[in-house]
């Protein structure tokens, strides 16, 4: 008997022997390494989180290419759901019924996103898309989409408790500035600032209960950053950067 493989254990982040891989997706231009995360973050006043991804057909040949989504963690009471090739699918909908035809070397950028609704619940869900040719699972690529908003982890009332303010300047040059005050009986707490993709690129250690801490930004490629407080061994602050120059 034939043995049938589920499509969410295909896309891993490496390709089976003698299984060639014909697509690439991309994030804010940059190249997404096969099962790579993706981060996207929002204010909690914020209704709806949206996340535009790029497919590549790097093969040279046509291809139909389709989408199905996986759950990897979901925050109850909110809404998720995404668009592909034109059409819209309802809240639950696994897989794109329809394919697209991307023809050899093409990218596009417009036909596939992602739709995030909170719902007013802070807190990060996690759903993985998987882009993969119509006929051949096993040739496909995915990514894991990091939807947040507000707060990234919760403890207890600390939040309340911690005073962050908001990056200045925003959009930032060459530094960016952030006043702070934290709570009694913390001793030390930790400012990140994250790329689109999560990866920490500037970081700095608080020992003070209040103060200014300064980072450089002039290092930084010209976008979008989001930055995270965490004390007390939770993340409890967080919001938008923008470097320009």
């Amino acid at each position: 008997m034939k043995k049938i493989v589920p499509l969410i254990l295909v896309c891993s982040l490496f390709l089976f022997k003698g299984y060639s891989q014909s697509l690439e997706l991309y994030y804010q231009d940059q190249l997404l390494a096969n099962g790579q995360d993706a981060v996207i973050l929002e204010n909690p006043s914020e209704p709806l989180i949206t996340i535009h991804l790029g497919f590549k057909n790097i093969s040279s040949v046509s291809v139909p290419v389709k989408v199905k989504m996986h759950e990897v963690s979901v925050i109850e009471n909110t809404t998720h759901y995404f668009c592909f090739g034109g059409s819209c699918y309802p809240p639950g909908t696994v897989e794109s019924p329809g394919s697209y035809t991307l023809a050899a070397g093409q990218l596009v950028e417009d036909q596939l996103y992602a739709d995030y609704m909170p719902n007013g619940i802070q807190g990060t869900s996690k759903v993985k898309y998987t882009l993969f040719i119509e006929g051949n699972v096993n040739d496909s690529v995915c990514v894991v989409v990091n939807f947040i908003s507000g707060y990234l982890g919760l403890n207890g009332d600390l939040p309340g408790q911690v005073r962050l303010s908001q990056a200045y300047p925003n959009p930032a040059g060459n530094t960016v500035s952030f006043d702070y005050s934290l709570p009694g009986g913390i001793q030390t707490a930790k400012l990140e600032v994250h790329n689109l993709l999560g990866s920490v690129v500037k970081e700095a250690v608080l020992t003070e209960g209040q103060g200014k801490v300064t980072l450089p930004t002039f290092d930084l490629q010209e976008g979008m950053y989001f930055y995270t407080l965490s004390a007390g061994g939770k993340s409890v602050a967080s919001g938008k950067l923008v470097v320009r120059r």
